[in-house]
């Protein structure tokens, strides 16, 4: 299995900034999206089905750091 890595803020920007060029042409938007695809992914894979039994689970962003955070609450069995 693969090291986990994170991205500085300022690689993460310029990523961005390259993807909404005229190169690529991506949107805000569609960015956004893939983003919470990869999330929704990344949590479906964690929180299968077979170990947990209907997890609430609550996201979103800051609006002006575009940090995601996650809440992930489980009924008491």
């Amino acid at each position: 299995m693969s090291t986990l890595r994170y991205l500085s803020s300022t690689v993460s920007q310029e990523i961005d900034l390259r993807l909404m060029s005229v190169e690529f042409g991506f949107g805000l938007e569609q960015l956004m999206e893939l983003a919470g695809l990869s999330c929704a992914q990344a949590i479906h894979h964690v929180y299968s089905k077979q170990k947990f039994n209907k997890p609430l689970i609550c996201c979103g962003t800051f609006h002006f750091f575009y940090t995601l955070f996650f809440y992930i609450l489980f009924p008491k069995k």
